[in-house]
């Protein structure tokens, strides 16, 4: 199969090209796409370099190694990496479907934006629930900002149908209107950690939280803390988000309290949390370097 090499200085270059301007949104340092897509290798790979500019911009300190994207399998990024640490991405897409390659593409990278893991907490859900959100919070991005560049025009005429694609997931995963997402909780929780993917569930949650990291996109900077504590078996939703909290730097624990404010729960208040150096432990935890 066929390699593409993708350096960083030459995204930049084709990203300011279409329109970004001489400040390009960062991207990942290098992206493999292999064949296989029943399409245009090139259009693939364009799409796929968006879709990860987009997602980044939101983090731009983060720095990850090298991902394979393959076009079936998935979609899933698998949890053994590379002999360099890349990541193994593998889709369920080809053709022309833009707006799944999109989705599934940032659902997965913000699996990696986590630092995914094999951790035996319960609370994978909320892990799957974030990067349902990332789906649709890109798929909004990408809509407008592709009206806006110089992509080839058959590629610049689909960013109304990226609109449509993230509101059509906003549809599914509306509450009633006199729900809050407090009360769905209490009735979903036993669901929600016996089933992780449970989509329809995952989408709900998604469409909740989306208004908050619409209205402060450095929400998405408390992510890479998601995973940092290692606890030693199962953990409750509150400590979960606790020792996410914990981990954060100080500028995005707010972020934490938002979210745990909206399943109408409270967390350890700030000034209470002792800072924990790495290798220690608290509430069975360790606690690992970023």
């Amino acid at each position: 199969m066929q390699k593409d090499w993708l350096l960083l200085p030459a995204m930049w270059l084709a990203l300011a090209s279409i329109g970004w301007g001489a400040e390009p949104p960062f991207v990942p340092d290098l992206l493999i796409v292999r064949d296989g897509w029943k399409t245009s290798h090139a259009d693939v790979r364009a799409v796929l370099e968006a879709t990860a500019s987009e997602f980044w911009s939101q983090t731009p300190d983060r720095k990850i190694p090298p991902i394979i994207v393959h076009p079936q399998g998935g979609p899933i990024v698998y949890f053994q990496r590379g002999p360099d640490q890349e990541y193994s991405v593998h889709l369920d897409t080809g053709e022309r479907y833009w707006g799944q390659y999109v989705y599934q593409f940032s659902h997965e990278l913000c699996h990696i934006l986590c630092q995914y893991d094999r951790d035996p907490h319960g609370q994978k859900w909320f892990e799957e629930s974030l990067c349902e959100l990332a789906s649709i919070d890109t798929l909004r991005r990408m809509g407008n900002n592709w009206k806006q560049t110089n992509l080839p025009k058959y590629l610049k005429d689909f960013a109304p149908h990226l609109t449509t694609y993230a509101a059509d997931r906003i549809e599914k995963g509306q509450l009633d209107a006199e729900q809050t997402l407090a009360r769905w909780y209490a009735v979903h929780r036993q669901e929600l950690e016996e089933t992780a993917t449970n989509r329809e569930l995952n989408t709900v949650v998604a469409v909740a939280l989306l208004p908050l990291f619409e209205a402060n996109p450095k929400a998405w900077r408390a992510v890479p803390y998601l995973n940092v504590a290692t606890p030693k078996g199962p953990q409750t939703f509150v400590e979960y988000l606790s020792d996410w909290k914990q981990n954060c730097p100080e500028e995005s624990q707010s972020v934490v309290d938002s979210i745990a404010e909206k399943f109408g729960l409270t967390l350890v208040p700030r000034e209470a949390m002792l800072p924990l150096p790495v290798g220690r432990r608290s509430r069975g935890v360790v606690h690992k370097e970023i």
